[in-house]
Order: structure tokens, then sequence, then C-alpha cells
């Protein structure tokens, strides 16, 4: 079972696992619930499983691989708005694991 981790900080590790990170959703929650969200860049690197996501407005940074995600931006309120949009995208209630 893998464990979410940003910043260093677990995430509630005995209630929530990782679950698979579709990218093109991801991307297009974050167009959809951003107001005037605009991507500069996408990088994926496959070897890696990683994905790189630069924005522009605003202006922020994500990293995301196999094991953790990672925000960078100067704004606290783009930190929270992205932080939600990820955990939303990539954590997985436990009971919907084991529930099927």
């Amino acid at each position: 079972m893998k464990h979410l981790i940003f910043s260093g900080k677990s995430i509630n590790q005995q209630r929530h696992v990782c679950g698979e990170c579709n990218v093109s959703k991801l991307i297009n929650k974050l167009t959809e619930q951003i107001y005037g969200c605009r991507i500069d860049e996408f990088e994926e690197d496959k070897r890696s499983s990683s994905y790189k996501i630069s924005l522009i407005s605003p202006k922020a940074m994500i990293y995301l691989n196999n094991e953790n995600f990672k925000i960078i931006t100067t704004d606290n309120q783009t930190s929270i708005k992205l932080t939600k949009i990820l955990v939303e995208q990539l954590i997985v209630p436990y009971y919907e694991m084991y529930s099927k």
C-alpha cells in the first residue's frame, strides 16, 4: 500500500492511500476550478513516472511522481487551491479500496 507524502508530512496514513493519477483529468480540473489557469509547460518522464506541470496563471510549479507531489508557489491561496485539487485526484478513501 502506497502512502502519499506532501512536503515531507504524511497525510493521515491510516485512512487514505494513494490512487492512480490521471494527468489529463488533473489538468482539466486545474483549468476548470482555477479561473484563468494557463499551463505553460508539461513534461513527462516515463522512466521515473514523474510529471512537471508549470503554470503561468497562477504562477506555480507542480511536480508529481509515484510517491509524492510538490507544489512550488509564493502565494498561499494558490498553494491551498492546488493542494485541494491534487488531493481530490490522488487520494482514495480507505473504504473504497477494500469495498470492491
